[in-house]
């Protein structure tokens, strides 16, 4: 059967249906986690900025945020971080570093 405009027509309209709903459920589940709105409407203009759903959009930013993250649990994520702890020791072996509570008496005295 060959798709009508009519039934376009209504395709879309029940596609911004089902989009106004998620978006007033993700509304309503930003006020119950008790985000603050200023929070939500930021995050709705960068969504619209990057052409994106809030959905994705706060998706994307957990993404980027978790990237890289080491988890503890993991014994190649700990192998890693404890190789690149050596090398930062074998990089600063041998420099004199002046203790922070040095520094911060300093600080106090200079006021």
């Amino acid at each position: 059967m060959p798709v009508t405009l009519a039934w376009r027509e209504r395709l879309g309209i029940l596609v911004a249906e089902i989009a106004r709903d998620a978006s007033a459920d993700y509304n309503r589940l930003m006020k119950m986690l008790s985000v603050p709105d200023s929070l939500v409407e930021g995050l709705e203009r960068q969504a619209l900025a990057h052409g994106r759903t809030v959905e994705d959009e706060h998706r994307a930013m957990l993404e980027s945020a978790l990237i890289g993250r080491v988890d503890p649990l993991d014994p190649k994520a700990k192998a890693a971080w404890v190789e690149r702890a050596r090398r930062l020791r074998d990089q600063t072996r041998g420099r004199n570093f002046t203790p922070s509570e040095d520094l911060i008496r300093e600080m106090r005295d200079d006021r």
